[in-house]
């Protein structure tokens, strides 16, 4: 059989196939990874009870195909070991003090606490008509967004450690995130709880204490 080798296709398309893989498994955030990748590549012969064995490839996607190259990407695909957290969980919990937001000192503090405004989460639903004659709104807006949902599931081992020790150690992060998307994601979270909450106490509290 005579065929006209076009390496550069043959390339791209591996890439493209390992790109598929490991694309839908950052898609799915889920808690696999691949331990290796096999690729095998050859031609069709004229023996017929080879080629009925040979992976069917669809011409379209692989025109090197009618020319009767052959595919074969394999891969080696293993649950990890930590957990992941529960897609339904709320985010930072409900019980955090207002003292813990940052601008919040102790006379705010204590105004607050007469308004019967203890928590994070109190201030964050104060009604509108309170919240503008007492002139707490931007307080508000930062309780709100110190709320809000993370950008994806973690695993135990992110969620032992401080939020500003992760935002210093991104380069660790990325071992346990699984695509730059999510990290991205991620980190723009982490950095939104940096603005919204008091530094030195978020340096000495892990995720796993805060969130739930």
């Amino acid at each position: 059989m005579t065929t006209h080798t076009d390496v550069q296709s043959l390339i791209w398309l591996i890439h493209a196939e390992m790109a598929t893989v490991m694309n839908t498994i950052a898609d799915q955030q889920s808690s696999f990874g691949v331990d290796s990748i096999r690729v095998r590549m050859g031609q069709l012969t004229d023996d017929e009870s080879n080629s009925e064995a040979a992976p069917q490839l669809d011409l379209q996607r692989y025109p090197l195909a009618q020319d009767g190259w052959l595919l074969d990407v394999h891969y080696n695909v293993h649950s990890m070991d930590t957990p992941l957290v529960p897609a339904k969980w709320k985010g930072l919990k409900s019980d955090i003090e207002v003292i813990r937001l940052q601008g919040v000192g102790p006379q705010l503090t204590k105004r607050l606490h007469k308004l019967q405004i203890f928590t994070i989460d109190e201030l964050s639903r104060m009604k509108a008509e309170l919240v503008k004659a007492h002139e707490l709104r931007p307080y508000q807006t930062i309780a709100a967004l110190a709320l809000s949902l993370p950008p994806i599931a973690l695993t135990s081992e992110i969620l032992k450690n401080s939020p500003l020790w992760l935002i210093d150690n991104e380069s660790w992060l990325s071992t346990q995130v699984s695509s730059k998307s999510h990290i991205r994601a991620l980190s723009t979270w982490l950095r939104q709880l940096e603005v919204c909450l008091d530094n030195k106490w978020l340096s000495r509290v892990s995720l796993n204490e805060i969130v739930g």
